[in-house]
């Protein structure tokens, strides 16, 4: 063969290009100096190619216009198949393997390709992920064109240019009330991403996190609540056809904290942890709860930010959960935790063009209620695992608990501070209102294991008493009811003037139950003292305040009413009002919320505070109950 003669090879994607055969006769490399092909690079050898082609200018102008064109159609694809299955479609439509009824073309596209499911929430489960129908993201990114070509040039429906306007209104709808409460999500990075999907990153999350915003606009939504369950079972049915670990990012650990809560607040506690669980595991595999060292690559500093607010969302998710629930942190030990706190500054003032830090803002801005629970949660946690070390807690170590609490509050002012703004924007408002219901939660939290131990001291009379004064850890109880009965007077107010929303309302129920725990636990215990009474009142107090509730769509919300009304029929049984239960029992029964009986704080002890007198259908079973 002669010398200049080539022979087939293969060189990356032009498997067209021949090898050479100098490289292959020759054991020296070869000096022609080229790229080297797939068969001369196995034998250790350079490649001799034909000269480089000089392209015309006409040439590359052809060139520019099927590139733009190639850029046109990914785009117009991946808004209409959202989910990522724009290959499996494409290989479909190659192989002839469709229907010829064009209008029924997609719906044909749609079965082939759903199929395969990397992922499942249970790992148990033997069965396969029912078939769920694939909707496409309609017209959402379109913005506003009346007249569309869809899928194999079929129009687009009118009733899908309404949608993409529902999106619109609902994504409104979400980052004007849920994302000034948890600034979780950045609007200006999502609104583009929604509206260029060019811009969006090859995440297989985004159509679960986009579907979580949809799902809490449309829950808080005063024209249309009722819609928000098609947008949380399709983000749930996109969750099932992804694989979470090999998809872990940014985009995954907000969209299940987004599920985390959502799952919650529709009564789902169980599949709640689950989310929480997962996206506090992806944030530490994504070290987010670390400060990049300097010589990491650089990011942009609007990334670092936003990274800062995911961590530290995850942070007071995880945190927030496990006292409601009573279970273990899963979060790492602070001293790991070396991320900085979220920045006080508006997000006009950091961009992604920022190349220095702004100044913070003087007033409150929408992050600066995640600074404070993020500080607060980071002393309380140690506080929380103060309390799960210890079997027993003197009243004396109370003090000291309460003691650093109020190191806290000298350290961090921002709940006490004043704003300087006149009117208070209603998102200040919340803010300043869980902060502060929260921190009383805490110091409730703290005294539990005491008055648990007095309560089963009381009626068991066998139980060893703990070395104390006794008059020392009386005068610790009666500080810790005052406090109970000053917590639900303010709950009351608030919950009379109205100063709650959908989205505040379950925890503002959650600390009044935490609270109402104290009078109902010395009630038990000693009926005959003169507490009593002042306890009797705090219950007439709560069931005046559960009159006036309204409850439509939070099952989160309406199992703390369930429980509300039970304990104040355990306070009198006579005077239980029908119309003071809120809830149908079939609807939301506490067998619906209850928690697992292994409950760090143990769930045999509240059983003492069932009585005779409470063996009644409506009567509450406390050992369900002690979140």
């Amino acid at each position: 063969m002669p010398a200049d003669t080539f022979e087939p090879g293969t060189y990356g994607r032009n498997s067209h290009i021949p090898a050479c055969a100098e490289c292959r006769a020759r054991k020296s490399k070869c000096s022609k100096g080229r790229p080297t092909c797939l068969q001369c690079k196995r034998l250790n050898r350079q490649c001799v190619y034909p000269p480089s082609v000089v392209r015309t200018p006409l040439t590359r102008q052809h060139l520019t216009e099927v590139e733009n064109r190639v850029q046109m159609l990914e785009m117009a694809l991946d808004r209409l198949f959202p989910a990522g299955e724009v290959d499996s479609v494409l290989r479909l439509v190659l192989n002839g393997d469709l229907s010829q009824d064009k209008g029924h073309a997609l719906q044909d596209c749609v079965k082939e390709t759903q199929h395969a499911s990397d992922f499942s929430l249970s790992s148990t489960s033997d069965e396969a992920p029912s078939d769920i129908p694939l909707e496409l993201s309609p017209a959402a990114q379109y913005n506003g064109v009346d007249t569309l070509l869809g899928v194999f040039g079929q129009p687009v429906r009118p009733d899908e240019i309404n949608s993409a306007k529902e999106d619109t209104r609902l994504v409104d709808c979400y980052f004007s009330t849920y994302h000034t409460m948890y600034p979780l999500v950045h609007e200006a990075t999502f609104r583009s991403e929604l509206e260029n999907p060019t811009l969006r990153s090859n995440s297989s999350a985004w159509p679960i996190l986009r579907d979580m915003v949809l799902a809490f606009g449309a829950w808080l939504s005063p024209e249309g609540p009722e819609t928000y369950a098609k947008y949380y079972d399709r983000a749930k049915s996109h969750l099932q056809r992804v694989s979470i670990f090999t998809g872990a990012d940014l985009s995954m650990v907000q969209a299940l904290v987004l599920l985390s809560d959502f799952a919650q607040r529709q009564g789902s506690p169980d599949e709640s942890q689950q989310y929480s669980g997962m996206a506090i595991q992806m944030a530490v595999n994504l070290n987010l709860y670390r400060e990049p060292a300097q010589q990491s690559p650089p990011r942009s500093l609007l990334t670092q930010e936003i990274q800062r607010r995911v961590w530290w969302s995850v942070y007071c998710l995880g945190s927030c959960s496990a006292k409601m629930y009573g279970r273990p942190l899963l979060l790492p030990e602070d001293s790991l935790i070396t991320v900085n706190l979220p920045s006080n500054i508006n997000d006009s003032e950091l961009t992604r063009s920022s190349r220095t830090w702004p100044a913070e803002a003087d007033g409150p801005t929408i992050y600066s209620g995640l600074i404070q629970q993020s500080s607060y949660h980071r002393m309380a946690n140690s506080l929380y695992r103060t309390i799960l070390e210890r079997p027993t807690i003197t009243s004396h170590e109370i003090h000291a608990l309460k003691s650093k609490i109020d190191e806290w509050h000298n350290a961090f002012p921002y709940c006490t501070q004043h704003s300087g703004i006149n009117p208070l924007p209603d998102w200040h408002i919340a803010s300043r209102n869980r902060q502060m219901l929260c921190d009383r939660s805490l110091r409730l939290l703290i005294q539990r294991p005491l008055l648990l131990r007095w309560l089963k001291m009381k009626c068991h009379t066998t139980l060893e008493p703990v070395a104390e004064d006794p008059s020392v850890e009386r005068q610790c109880r009666l500080e810790g009811l005052q406090f109970a009965r000053v917590t639900i007077g303010i709950i009351a107010d608030l919950i009379m003037s109205r100063q709650y929303s959908a989205l505040t309302l379950p925890f503002v129920l959650y600390s009044l139950l935490h609270a109402l725990l104290v009078p109902a636990i010395h009630l038990k215990a000693d009926p005959s003292s003169l507490e009593s009474i002042s306890c009797l009142q705090d219950f007439e107090t709560v069931r005046q305040v559960l009159l006036v509730i309204p409850v439509d769509k939070d099952a989160l919300a309406s199992s703390f009413l369930t429980v509300l009304d039970r304990l104040c029929s355990f306070a009198n049984p006579d005077k239980l009002d029908a119309e003071v239960n809120h809830t149908n029992p079939e609807t939301y029964s506490p067998y619906n919320f209850q928690l697992l009986s292994s409950n760090i704080f143990g769930n045999e002890e509240m059983k003492v505070l069932e009585s005779a007198a409470s063996k009644r259908p409506l009567a509450v079973n406390f050992s369900e109950w002690l979140q």
